[in-house]
């Protein structure tokens, strides 16, 4: 229900937790019905890069949470 909430926090733990940086605004992203394409598309990209390198390594990803 609350979409910019929802995506800051989205955004926030991918850049903590994988080291993906937050190419989209979470205002934006609330703003627009339908957000950009390309920007979408090319965020989504670093998720397959991170995921993908644990299949080319054969090391299962793991998360590493802060204390």
């Amino acid at each position: 229900e609350n979409v910019y909430h929802n995506n800051e926090l989205a955004f926030r733990v991918a850049e903590e937790y994988l080291n993906i940086p937050a190419l989209l605004d979470p205002q934006d992203m609330a703003d627009y019905e339908v957000p950009d394409k390309l920007s979408i598309l090319t965020y989504l990209s670093q998720f397959y890069q991170v995921f993908g390198a644990q299949g080319e390594s054969g090391v299962p990803f793991q998360f590493h949470f802060h204390s």
